[in-house]
This record gives C-alpha cells, sequence and structure tokens, in this order.
C-alpha cells in the first residue's frame, strides 16, 4: 500500500518493522485514553454492573453468585482484584474497581486498534486516528468506564485477530485461547467463529496450492478444537460449583439462561430500523437536553463548533485537487489490506446478522462489530492523503460532541437521579435498619448498593401476620422498619394490608420522590 507523501516506503507490513518512536506513539495514544476514561467515570451505571458489584460485595460469596454463565469470568475478575486491593490495604467499592479494570481492559484495545490499522495502512497518522475514532466513539467511552463484561471480551477478540493479520506466524492454538477467553467473558463472543476460520482457510499462505488449502483446514481445525475445549472444560466445571445451588437447571438450561425479555425478533423492518440507528449510536451519544451548563460544557461545545467549521472547509476543498495526492499504491500492501478487509466484513456480518433479530433494539450489543467497523472505515481508502484529513475530523467530531452531551454530563452524580436520591438518605437507613421489597429491580438495585449498612430482605410473604412480627422485631431492637414501593404494593393487595398500611404507615418520615423515568418510594413503619 502506498504510504503518505511524507513517510519512507516500508518493506514489511508487520508492525515489528515500525519505528520507535512511531511505537511509542501508540502507547500514547492508550494512556490519554486510559487517564480519559479514569478521570472521567460514568455515574449513569449500567444496572447490570450494580448487580455485579453487589454479588461481590454482599456476603457471603459464593460460586452462584460470581459464576454467572453469560459471563463467566467477570464476576469472579472483579472478586478477585477487589478482594487484592483490600489486602493492599485499599478501600474501593467493588463497582469502582470493576470501572477501573473496564478502563485498563478499554485502553488496552484502543492500542491492539492501533497497532491493527499501522500494520494494514502502514500510515502513522491514518492508525493514530483510527485509534482515537474507536477510543472515543459513544458506546465504547460510555462502557469504558463502567462495570460490564463487553469490554474485556472484544479486548480478547482483539488479540484474536491480531494474531491471524497477513504476515503473521500462523498461531491457531493462541488464537484459541484468545477466543476462548472472549467468551469466557461474555458469551457474544461466540459470533467471532467465522472471522477465524475465514482467517484461517482463506489466508493469503494458504491460497493456491492444493497442500495450502490442507494446511488452512488443519490451522482451522486446531484452532477450532483449542477454543472449543477450553469454553467448555471451563463451563463443565463451574457448573460442578455451581449445580448444588441450581439442581433444578441441567447443564444446557444454564449455560443459556438469559432475560425475559431477551427474545428473537422476527419483524426484518422495524429489526434494520434499530439496527442501522443502533450502528449510528455507536459513535454518537447522549442528550443535549441532559447538558448541564458550566465553563466546561461551554468549552466543549466551542471545540465541537470549530471542528465543525473545519469539516466544512474541508468538503468545500473537495472540489479543488490536491497537488500532493497520491492515487496509486503498492502492490504487495494493497493485497495486505484486502484479504484483512475481507475478514472485517466478516466480522461485521457475523454480529450485524444474527443481532437483527436477536434484540435489535440493544445498542450495547453492536460494541461487538465496533472494533472492525472503525478499522474498515479508517483502511478503505487509507492510501489517500484527503481521507486522513477526513478521519482526522470524523474523530474530533466524535470525540468533542460525545464529551460534551454524554461523559461530562454522565460523570456528574447529580445526573443519576437515584444516585442522588440513595447518596441523600443515607442517614436515615443507618445501622439496624431494615428494608422490606417484593421484586428485585435496577433502582433498588443502585440504592440498596450505596446503603449497604442496613439490612435488605426480600419479602417471604406480604402476609399481615408476619408483618406485624417483624415491625415488633424492629420496634424491640431500636432499629427501623421500611417497605419499598413493591413490597408496600404486595402489602395493598393481600386481606387486611390496606388497613395495616394505613395504621401503621409514617407518612412524614417517608421517603418518596416521583421523577419522569423513575418512582421511588420508601415508606417508614411505625
Amino acid at each position: 500500500m502506498a504510504l503518505e507523501s511524507h513517510e519512507a516506503p516500508r518493506t514489511s507490513t508487520v508492525i515489528g518493522s515500525q519505528s520507535e518512536p512511531q511505537r511509542r506513539s501508540g502507547m500514547m495514544i492508550s494512556l490519554i485514553a486510559l487517564g480519559i476514561y479514569l478521570l472521567l467515570p460514568t455515574r449513569e451505571f449500567y444496572w447490570d454492573g450494580v448487580g455485579f458489584a453487589l454479588a461481590v460485595e454482599t456476603p457471603p460469596a459464593s460460586p452462584d453468585s460470581l459464576l454467572f454463565p453469560n459471563h463467566l469470568l467477570y464476576n469472579l475478575m472483579g472478586y478477585a482484584a477487589w478482594k487484592a486491593a483490600a489486602a493492599a490495604g485499599l478501600s474501593f467499592r467493588a463497582l469502582y474497581v470493576f470501572q477501573a479494570l473496564n478502563s485498563l481492559f478499554a485502553a488496552a484495545s484502543v492500542y491492539l486498534v492501533w497497532r491493527i490499522a499501522a500494520e494494514l495502512t502502514q500510515s502513522a497518522r491514518t492508525s493514530a486516528w483510527s485509534a482515537l475514532l474507536f477510543a472515543f466513539a459513544a458506546q465504547w467511552w460510555r462502557f469504558s468506564t463502567d462495570a460490564n463484561a463487553y469490554i474485556p471480551s472484544i479486548f480478547f477478540l482483539l488479540v484474536s485477530f491480531r494474531l491471524m493479520l497477513p504476515g503473521m506466524r500462523s498461531r491457531p492454538f493462541a488464537v484459541g485461547l484468545a477466543h476462548s477467553g472472549a467468551m469466557l467473558f461474555h458469551q457474544l463472543a461466540l459470533f467471532f467463529f467465522p472471522v477465524a476460520i475465514a482467517g484461517f482457510l482463506y489466508s493469503p499462505r494458504n491460497k493456491g496450492a492444493e497442500v495450502g488449502k490442507r494446511h488452512g483446514l488443519i490451522l482451522a481445525g486446531k484452532y477450532g478444537a483449542t477454543a472449543t475445549a477450553v469454553t467448555v472444560a471451563a463451563y463443565l466445571i463451574a457448573f460442578s460449583l455451581v449445580r448444588p445451588n441450581i439442581s433444578s437447571l441441567g447443564f444446557r438450561r444454564w449455560i443459556t439462561v438469559h432475560s425475559e425479555d431477551a427474545v428473537f425478533w422476527l419483524s426484518p423492518v422495524h429489526s434494520l430500523r434499530y439496527s442501522l440507528r443502533g450502528t449510528m449510536r455507536l459513535f454518537f451519544g447522549g442528550r443535549v437536553n441532559q447538558l448541564h451548563l458550566d465553563g466546561i460544557t461551554v468549552a466543549g461545545a466551542l471545540a465541537f463548533v470549530s471542528i465543525l467549521a473545519l469539516c466544512a472547509r474541508f468538503f468545500v476543498r473537495l472540489r479543488q485537487p490536491a497537488a500532493n495526492e497520491r492515487s496509486d499504491y503498492a502492490p504487495s500492501g494493497f493485497r495486505a489490506w484486502l484479504a484483512a478487509s475481507d475478514l472485517t466484513i466478516v466480522w461485521i456480518l457475523s454480529y450485524f446478522i444474527f443481532l437483527l433479530f436477536w434484540q435489535p433494539q440493544n445498542t450495547f450489543y453492536r460494541l461487538f462489530y465496533l472494533p472492525p467497523l472503525v478499522l474498515l472505515i479508517s483502511t478503505l481508502p487509507a492510501w489517500r492523503q484527503r481521507w486522513v484529513q477526513f478521519l482526522a475530523l470524523l474523530a474530533g467530531i466524535v470525540c468533542t460532541w460525545n464529551f460534551t452531551v454524554s461523559i461530562y454530563p454522565d460523570s456528574r452524580k447529580e445526573a443519576n437521579e437515584v444516585l442522588s436520591f440513595a447518596l441523600q438518605h443515607q442517614r436515615d437507613w443507618r445501622q439496624g435498619a431494615a428494608i422490606l421489597y417484593a421484586n428485585s429491580h435496577s433502582d433498588l438495585w443502585l440504592i440498596q448498593y450505596f446503603n449497604l449498612q442496613a439490612t435488605w430482605i426480600e419479602l417471604p410473604s406480604p402476609e399481615v401476620k408476619q408483618l406485624e412480627g417483624r415491625r415488633a422485631e424492629a420496634e424491640q431492637k431500636g432499629g427501623t422498619l421500611w417497605l419499598e414501593g413493591t413490597a408496600y404494593d404486595a402489602i395493598a393487595k393481600v386481606a387486611g394490608g390496606h388497613d395495616w398500611l394505613d395504621q401503621h404507615i409514617d407518612t412524614p418520615g417517608s421517603l418518596i420522590q416521583i421523577f419522569p423515568a423513575h418512582r421511588i418510594r420508601y415508606y417508614r413503619i411505625r
């Protein structure tokens, strides 16, 4: 592939042939991304992550609370890191440990995107802007600062992809181990199988001669056997540990556990609309109506407008021929790019087609095809100097927009109404307070997590007789008894429940806040 006019040709597409300053530039980009991730952790917590942190911190931690089949190793990793921090004398909440771990995996993934783009394009500027576009894409940036299993899983997919690129020595066992790691962090990594198999079967190393094709089949078989054996073995060991507590579930049902609303869609038109919208939201996120007008927001908005102006100027100048633009390319470099671009397309299609039918409304699942999408956008016409300029402007627009309307607002705890409520009322639920609830839900988890000094009890029965016993017990111990909204609703439906509530609810002492998206109710019992 031909290079930018100011760069000297290279004889190899292997990244190791790049100069030390160029390698350092990739490391610098990933460190900058890591610093920004750690400085601006989200406070608009993904509800699943709060559940992970509760499982880690709520004693006693057990295999069935740490080994969840959809993301087998994620809770276990967080628990080990949290315990290690405590042993070192560092008192961090598990949720914050999860966030920091995700930021580390995310920054390492940024570095891998830089390496892959550098190898495909042999252009220092193209690889730099590719990495920045990926690092600050809306969904990646947001989930890199939160607790979720997607980020480490995608990191291991990038490791697998990196090991299969043209110019790399065939390492089927290493690719299989990396892919297995991805699947053990999140089951959606399963759909990388077509990418890896295509990489081994249709690699330039294995094209042409019959011996080459047979060699490709052998490599694909070694990879597939490794990834399958390691993954299945890990799940069998995990199942043997959790089986005493899930005796009603067999192995097959256990590994396919999912929420009740997770279903296949059979509406192609709606699915395609959600898919296209979700793909766009991978890059641009946030809501203008959540802006907090302070100096930082104003500065971000001004930067965004300035880059938009540069972008407009760029499109105006497109009509003018560039004197030093080159449209030729080095055939060997182009062939390497073409082979790798085939793999990125397979990667994108593998997930895009599945997500057309499996919960297409969930944008965050589309993170699994963000890396190949960025690589395809970045490298398609990478030998043209003007494309590099456009890529730089695109990265700037994505970064400034997402910082201004999404990342910075979400980093302020005031933006999360439920979190603000949980922190404001910690004094109301001191040691000895007992809170009854009937059903778990995301708001309850968040409030519970930041109020673990209280005792949270799932309501075994809404019968008035049992409630009276709990009220008397709390009064005897000098504590307070509270009913969360779902417990209140359950009690109101049983015989005598309304009368008992009217008699014992302390209305002035209750905590009730109704927001447009949240209905928070905690009733104090006297």
